[in-house]
């Protein structure tokens, strides 16, 4: 699938704060994500969880401008891995990606 927005990254899950923010190790890392879905998702979330999230930083700023994040979080989790398989938790991409599965 053609992502809607930046290309995935690869990063593991360390502790779920609340409904909408996580802590997870990014590149090394301890990053505060957005966690897209606001269930439980105890089977998927937990720390040491494989997952891939979105980078909402603009690839290349442009030399001279300012660059102020329209967010307060760079990352959002978007997939992870169940059951050796990736998963999406976010359900409004969900039926995209079964749609260009078929």
């Amino acid at each position: 699938m053609n992502w809607p927005e930046n290309p995935l990254v690869p990063g593991v899950f360390m502790e779920r704060l609340h409904r909408f923010g996580a802590y997870v190790r990014v590149r090394g890392r301890r990053e505060y994500c957005h966690v897209t879905n606001s269930g439980r998702l105890k089977e998927l979330l937990y720390p040491g969880a494989r997952v891939a999230l979105v980078d909402h930083r603009p690839p290349a700023p442009i030399p001279g401008l300012k660059w102020s994040p329209p967010r307060k979080t760079r990352y959002s989790v978007r997939l992870a891995i169940y059951r050796g398989k990736w998963v999406c938790i976010e359900a409004n991409i969900a039926p995209r990606l079964l749609k260009e599965a078929w």
